[in-house]
């Protein structure tokens, strides 16, 4: 009964993890379907593609950005206060994704999933379309809180310097940040309370992407600064979906 479909897909390296990074399901009238239907790569001619005239706009990450984040991530030197924390840490019980939590920047760059930047004089907004987060970024001069609401993505003050968007966010509240199906030795690092990061945006050249370069410093967990530039592409030709988590399928996901 139904469709005969043909799924391919990276597995979890972890065995006992029932789950997988999709690539494609094929059909069996021949049609294919991807999680993205397009992924610029330095080889394709970008004559033809429609360019951004400001960073605004729907924008989705390189999938070569990905895996070079992670891979950086993996190097990073740490703290003995986050060796103890990684040694303690039970992806199982533990991952923020089972309680519908949103890993914070600069992970939540790299998540596979479209973004959208919505410009505007005092307040800027970057979405994702995971969990439908949506950070708030402060235009009006204002400076972080003392003593302020410490929240999962923190709290996002910015400025243009030129063409580039500056944001400086402070006040994360100490969680577990969700690295799924890495097996990297930063798995299970916390952020703390001390987590600052800046990100700066702007847009290339020729219009088809931002670059966005980061610098995280977590003094209670990383022994440097953890750097790194991440790229999106402009993608007008989709369309923005953002989803809600359900508690009880996030935690059917994680193994929970």
């Amino acid at each position: 009964p139904g469709e005969q479909v043909t799924v391919r897909a990276n597995p979890d390296k972890d065995v006992d993890r029932n789950h997988g990074l999709l690539i494609s399901i094929s059909k069996s009238d021949g049609a294919t379907l991807t999680p993205r239907s397009y992924f610029l790569r330095a080889a394709d001619d970008t004559s033809s593609l429609t360019r951004a005239v400001d960073i605004s706009g729907l924008w989705e990450l390189s999938v070569l950005d990905f895996e070079s984040y992670y891979a950086a991530w993996a190097e990073v030197p740490l703290t003995e206060e986050a060796i103890a924390a990684q040694d303690a840490y039970d992806i199982r019980t533990e991952n923020p994704s089972a309680q519908c939590i949103a890993p914070p920047t600069p992970s939540i760059l790299v998540a596979p999933y479209l973004n959208e930047i919505e410009l505007g004089e005092d307040v800027i907004f970057i979405r994702n379309e995971r969990f439908n987060v949506e950070r708030t970024i402060y235009m009006d001069g204002r400076g972080h809180p003392q003593n302020g609401e410490r929240t999962n993505h923190g709290h996002s003050i910015g400025h243009w310097e030129g063409d580039v968007l500056v944001v400086d966010t402070a006040n994360f509240a100490e969680n577990r940040s969700p690295f799924i199906g890495r097996p990297s030795r930063a798995e299970g690092v916390p952020s703390g309370l001390g987590k600052h990061v800046v990100e700066r945006f702007q847009l290339s050249e020729d219009g088809t992407h931002v670059v966005i370069d980061f610098v995280l410093e977590d003094p209670a967990y990383l022994a440097e600064p953890f750097t790194g530039t991440v790229l999106w592409y402009y993608a007008p030709h989709f369309e923005y979906l953002g989803f809600d988590c359900d508690p009880e399928n996030a935690r059917r996901f994680s193994g929970q």
